[in-house]
């Protein structure tokens, strides 16, 4: 299955958008404006994440490295039980 990160399907949407014919440029401006906003907070995200986790989108870590977290917000079966008791 090919995986695509969040912020290259807005850019794809943004290129869908560039390419189409668009009667009414103000309200193109603004979904343009929106979606690269958008994007821009999404890249930053994913590089603070890869940053933090040391490693790629979709890229596995290392058997040397620290286990630092999980990319998809995977949270494991033992941890549901502790956060039910709180």
């Amino acid at each position: 299955m090919n995986r695509i990160p969040p912020s290259e399907q807005i850019q794809k949407q943004i290129e869908a958008l560039l390419q189409g014919n668009w009667t009414d440029k103000e309200d193109l401006v603004t979904k343009l404006l929106m979606l690269d906003t958008q994007r821009l907070a999404q890249e930053m995200l994913e590089q603070e994440t890869t940053d933090y986790l040391e490693r790629d989108h979709y890229q596995r870590r290392k058997e040397d490295q620290e286990h630092r977290g999980y990319r998809n917000g995977y949270r494991p079966a033992n941890m549901d039980a502790a956060v039910g008791r709180i």
